[in-house]
Parts: C-alpha cells; sequence; structure tokens
C-alpha cells in the first residue's frame, strides 16, 4: 500500500473560451481531466511539492527561485507563495484586466514588490484554500434545509433550472428546500460548471442522507464566503492599486502596434517548417488577421527532409486534420473570435506553432461596428452589445435533443465489433453498420438534433440571421457545433431544430457511458444573431434515450477521444 503524501496543487486549464475566467481550483486529490469545463484541451493540475527518490521539492523552476530572490519577501514559504497566487487568481481586478491573455494561455501571475501587499493576500489566499478544500466552514445560521428531511422523500429529483431554483430556495425535490439563498450563489462557477446545479445533477435520483443535507449546506456557505472574500479583496485599496499597477504578466508576450508576435522567426523559414494561412482564393491575409465565419487554408511550408506526410494539424489543442504529401493544406473556418494557436505535429512533437487573431464577423452588423482593441481594454463595443441584448424582445429555449435517425444508435449498442473496438476507432475512417433493410452506412459522425423555440414578443414578424450552438457533454467534453440560417418567426412562439454532427468516436464514449449507468446529458450554449444584435441562450438535455442491452460483456470505460 502506498502512503498518501501531503501535497496541495493547482487545478487549471490552458484555453478558457468563456469571458468569465472560473478555471481554477485547489486540491490536495488528484483530479480528473475533465474537471474544469472547456471547448477543447484538458485539465491540467501543478503541485506545490513534487516527491522523488524519497525526497521532498518545491515545484518550482530554477528561474522563478531565483526570481523571488529579488523580492522583499524572498524568505516566504512554498505555501505562501501558492496562496498569494490563489488570492490573485480570485480577484475579479486581475480576471478582467487579463481576460484576453486567460483566453488561450496559462495564467500569468504579477508579483508585487510591496511585501505588506504580499502579506495581505496570503492571508486572502490561504482563506480562500481553506474554504475550497473545505477545512473551514463559515458559520451562516439562516442557510438550511426548510424542514425535518424524515418527514419527506429524501431523492433528488430531476428539475428544471427554473424548477430547481427559485424565491431564494434550492429544492432538491418539491417539498424539500435549501433557505436563503442568493441568485449569485445559485449562478457561481468555479471550472466553467455552475457549482451547486451540477453536485445535484450527478446525483438525480438518488437517496440523499443528513451527511449529504450537510454537505450540500456546506457548499452553500462555502461559495457565499468566497463571494464576499473576491469583493473584499476587490475593494481593498492596499491591494488593489499595486497589483494592477504591477508590469503585465508578459512572459510569451510581445506588443507591437496592437497585434500579438507569432513566434514565427523568417531568419529560421530556410532550416524549418512554419505554418502558413491563406485564402482559398490564394491570398494571404495581412498580419495574421483574420475573420470569423470565413473559410482559410492552414497549409505546412516544409523545407525539411521527411515531406508533410503524418503531420497533425491543431487549433487550440483541438485535432482538425492529418496532412499528406498529395493534398498538404487542411480547411478551417474560426467560429470565435479572439485568439487561437494553431500548432503542426509529427508524432507529438511539435513542428511549428502559429498565434492568429480573429476578428468578429462583421457578416451579421447592420452597420458600421468598432474595432475591440484587446490591449487598451475599449470595452464599448461590447458594453453596446450587452445593453442591445437586454432590450431583446426575443427568447430561446432549449427542448429535446434527439437522434436525427433513431435506429442508428442501438445498431451500434448490438455491434459487438464497435463495443469492443471503440479506443481504436478512427473518425476518419468511420464504423460499418447494416441497417435493417440491408443499408450499409459507413459512419464518421451521428447527427443530433435539437429543438428550440425561439418566442418571438415583437409585434412584427423578424428574421434571424443565423444560430449557432455547441454542444458539451455533462463532463465537459465538446461534442460539436451546428447552425442554421435565415429563420423567419412570428410573433409569439416558432419551432426550430439545429443539427449537430457528433463524431463517432464521441458519441461511442457517450454510448458507453449510458450503458455504463451513467445519466448522460447534452449542455447547449449558443446565440442567434438577427441585425446588429446578438441573443445568448443554453440550456441542457438528454443526450440518449435508453438502449438496448450490449450483446457482449462491456470492456472498461475508455478516456474520452484525445482530440
Amino acid at each position: 500500500m502506498h502512503e498518501r503524501l501531503n501535497n496541495l496543487g493547482l487545478v487549471f486549464r490552458k484555453t478558457n473560451d468563456i469571458d468569465n475566467f472560473s478555471q481554477i481550483l485547489i486540491t490536495d486529490f488528484i483530479v480528473e481531466r475533465g474537471c474544469l469545463k472547456g471547448i477543447t484541451g484538458g485539465t491540467y493540475q501543478a503541485p506545490l511539492y513534487l516527491y522523488l527518490d524519497d525526497q521532498k521539492e518545491t515545484n518550482f523552476t530554477h528561474d522563478f527561485k531565483e526570481f523571488i530572490k529579488t523580492k522583499p519577501y524572498s524568505q516566504t514559504s512554498p505555501e505562501n507563495i501558492l496562496a498569494y497566487i490563489y488570492a490573485v487568481l480570485y480577484y475579479y481586478g486581475y480576471r478582467e484586466k487579463y481576460i484576453e491573455y486567460l483566453k488561450f494561455d496559462y495564467p500569468k501571475i504579477p508579483f508585487t514588490d510591496d511585501i505588506d501587499v504580499f502579506n495581505k493576500m496570503v492571508e486572502y489566499g490561504e482563506e480562500l484554500i481553506n474554504l475550497h478544500l473545505m477545512k473551514d466552514i463559515p458559520e451562516y445560521s439562516n442557510i438550511e434545509i426548510n424542514s425535518d428531511i424524515k418527514d419527506y422523500s429524501k431523492v433528488i429529483e430531476k428539475l428544471t433550472s427554473k424548477q430547481r431554483y427559485k424565491n431564494n430556495r434550492i429544492y432538491i425535490n418539491k417539498n424539500l428546500f435549501i433557505e436563503n439563498v442568493e441568485k449569485e450563489i445559485w449562478e457561481y462557477k468555479i471550472g466553467g460548471y455552475q457549482v451547486i446545479d451540477k453536485w445535484l445533477k450527478y446525483r438525480i435520483g438518488m437517496e440523499i442522507v443528513l451527511d449529504d443535507i450537510t454537505h450540500l449546506e456546506n457548499m452553500v456557505k462555502i461559495i457565499k464566503k468566497t463571494i464576499e472574500l473576491q469583493n473584499n479583496i476587490n475593494q481593498d485599496d492596499e491591494v488593489e492599486k499595486p497589483i494592477n499597477q504591477e508590469n503585465q504578466p508578459s512572459q510569451n508576450y510581445e506588443e507591437s502596434n496592437n497585434d500579438f508576435d507569432s513566434n514565427y522567426d523568417e531568419s529560421a523559414s530556410e532550416t524549418e517548417c512554419y505554418i502558413e494561412i491563406s485564402y482559398p482564393e490564394g491570398i494571404i491575409p495581412d498580419n495574421l488577421e483574420l475573420e470569423e465565419q470565413t473559410m482559410y487554408y492552414i497549409e505546412v511550408i516544409d523545407p525539411v527532409d521527411g515531406g508533410l506526410s503524418g503531420i497533425d494539424i491543431y487549433v487550440d489543442d483541438e485535432y482538425i486534420g492529418t496532412l499528406d504529401d498529395t493534398y498538404g493544406r487542411v480547411e478551417y473556418v474560426f467560429y470565435e473570435s479572439g485568439l487561437h494557436i494553431i500548432t503542426a505535429k509529427y508524432d507529438g512533437e511539435v513542428l511549428a506553432s502559429e498565434t492568429v487573431h480573429v476578428e468578429e464577423s462583421t457578416t451579421y452588423s447592420g452597420g458600421e461596428s468598432e474595432s475591440y482593441n484587446e490591449y487598451d481594454n475599449n470595452y464599448e463595443s461590447n458594453d453596446i452589445q450587452q445593453i442591445q441584448t437586454q432590450q431583446s424582445e426575443i427568447e430561446i429555449n432549449v427542448g429535446n435533443i434527439r437522434p436525427n435517425n433513431s435506429m442508428i444508435i442501438p445498431k451500434l449498442v448490438l455491434s459487438p465489433g464497435f463495443l469492443v473496438s471503440l479506443n481504436s476507432i478512427s473518425p476518419s475512417l468511420g464504423v460499418n453498420v447494416v441497417m435493417e433493410n440491408g443499408e450499409p452506412i459507413n459512419l464518421k459522425y451521428i447527427s443530433m438534433e435539437v429543438d428550440l423555440t425561439i418566442d418571438n414578443q415583437n409585434s412584427d414578424s423578424i428574421t434571424i440571421d443565423k444560430i449557432i450552438l455547441n454542444m458539451f457533454d455533462d463532463e465537459g467534453h465538446s461534442l460539436g457545433r451546428g447552425e442554421i440560417q435565415d429563420i423567419q418567426i412570428t410573433p409569439g412562439m416558432n419551432p426550430a431544430t439545429v443539427k449537430v454532427d457528433i463524431r463517432i468516436d464521441k458519441m461511442g464514449y457517450e454510448i458507453f457511458r449510458k450503458l455504463s449507468g451513467y445519466e448522460v446529458d447534452a449542455e447547449i450554449s449558443g446565440s442567434a444573431y438577427t441585425g446588429d444584435e446578438e441573443i445568448p441562450f443554453n440550456g441542457e438535455g438528454e443526450l440518449l434515450p435508453p438502449l438496448p442491452e450490449p450483446p457482449v460483456p462491456l470492456p472498461p470505460l475508455p478516456p474520452f477521444p484525445v482530440e
């Protein structure tokens, strides 16, 4: 038996595809790869200590140790440094100032030269760490279950979001609820997940005991205290001014004419391969300023011996295709504005990397729109968009999620070869399935249809230019994206359906989870565009219906397919 060694670790992601950074957590256990939500990439864990050959060493690089020696707190403990980092990462001012950096790269931490500020942040960080490890439970006597649970059913019922939380109450079922829970506590997210809602979803149908109720109450109290601490840091003048005046975390970044350095050294082009972006018409964009919703070619210029065959292309750690010597490029559409990293790899080794900036598409704009300057923190255009969204008289709700062909998934379940060979399924080759009528089908994707209801509260009919939605599973894995265009809606309720193609290996993983007894749900987030207005929406639904018994014993659940 191995002894469990005391340690702490930061849990984080490299890419964060949302405007509200929450992808950070502390742990004293090893965590699962998908515990923080994101469209691409996985979760990383950085332990404070490394245990090598029975020796305990701090997990700091040599350069960082030398850097800390230049600070007035050079003799501080590793635990204090971790607490300082954790407080900075939970500081609203830091998250707002560096949100564009946090979307595409690892967090970088500004270290103050003021020892009093450092010590103050250490205090905040220690309190946050102890809260999130549930070592300290704050007292709020008004947060409690409504009555003695022995009088009612103790099963967590499946409820909609509106049924789960209303009137400052979190409902466990129709009779049991926790009182005096503010909306900001219910909506609070860590790792991209709504904490309390996620905890309940994983336990739908389970009968809970008093310890579970106490744990849920403690979660509510911890989130309430976390929000209070974050507000305290933000309002602390001793902290706010020095931290925000520190030099921005500049490692790996260069600022020149509001462009990111692409990390491409032209002097190396004679000896190293590099990545080139072009339009289908053959025009190379100036300064790598690209636009979303537009098709591009991603090519690798390869003066190195060996040719292009077998080079894999990734965008933001998501695999998009493999090159060969006949057709040495892949096609790609950027659906999200902001910074993106394109990487060429061979046998896992990085051959070349390129950072590109993608502008917001002007396709749906009703007129001139101001460009967004990341470096000057010009949020004016975003503020206008938020105001327009709030004034919208269109509401979109997510309904059922269902297979495009209801026979496909049961046929897969009843195909022994599919179940046994899931780990080796290639989405490029697909899976062969014979339908009831004898028709052979090669499946590379499974199409799911997402039903939407568009409530047009205006008195006139309206044309929605486009609806784009993203689908995730309930573990945070990206499943696919769908869109529809030119939707005519009349006053009142209007149905619409968006098709999402899910890769066969990804769907295979979800089928295995369903057959293994998991509730497999899908989460939807998207936007509708009409004129110069964006209308966001989200929802959830059951991804898979009940499935037939598999004809063979199930192998162990494989990992989610690597992009």
